[in-house]
């Protein structure tokens, strides 16, 4: 991806601490704040490892550090197939303008039962995954493996670095 594209909103980073006088964000990306809470964008997708060092007003000091992985994708955890208009598919939604334009990305969608059986797969992002298996019928509530392959386009419009995702997602009815 470009170098100067940000990805979707930015991060919100709330101080928690007690008794701070100065803070220092350092987001991992040579970018730093000062602000005691801050927000901040970030440019390339990957792991980024987040330090907030405060120091009280005698000069001592605390740090923290957590990790936040950074994707142009959002990917619900659980849907609910119940027809009552709230969560009903499983899909995948880019930050910035909902779900993914079908011509800007290469995508792939893959959904596998807990046997290993693929039981929905979807070569676009505008089809989601509506609880039910390749034969039509309800698939049961229970945990299910996502299997997602993603290349966008650059500004150049260009393929840009394919972004691979694999996780779960659990059906409740």
């Amino acid at each position: 991806m470009d170098a100067n594209h940000v990805y979707g909103f930015p991060f919100q980073f709330n101080d928690a601490s007690q008794g701070a006088h100065s803070w220092k964000w350092d987001f991992g990306d040579g970018a730093v704040s000062n602000e005691q809470n801050t927000t901040h964008r970030f440019s390339e997708i990957q792991q980024y490892y987040i330090t907030l060092t405060v120091s009280n007003v005698d000069g001592c000091e605390s740090d923290t550090t957590k990790p936040l992985f950074v994707s142009p994708i959002y990917v619900p955890n659980a849907f609910t197939p119940n027809g009552d208009g709230k969560n009903d598919t499983f899909y995948t939604a880019g930050y910035e303008s909902g779900p993914f334009e079908m011509d800007a990305f290469n995508y792939e969608m893959l959904i596998f039962n807990r046997w290993g059986q693929l039981v929905f797969k979807s070569k676009s992002a505008s089809i989601s995954w509506d609880g039910k298996t390749v034969e039509g019928k309800n698939a049961p509530s229970g945990v299910y493996i996502y299997k997602l392959e993603i290349t966008g386009k650059n500004d150049d419009n260009q393929p840009s670095k394919k972004t691979k995702l694999i996780g779960t997602v659990t059906l409740i009815r």
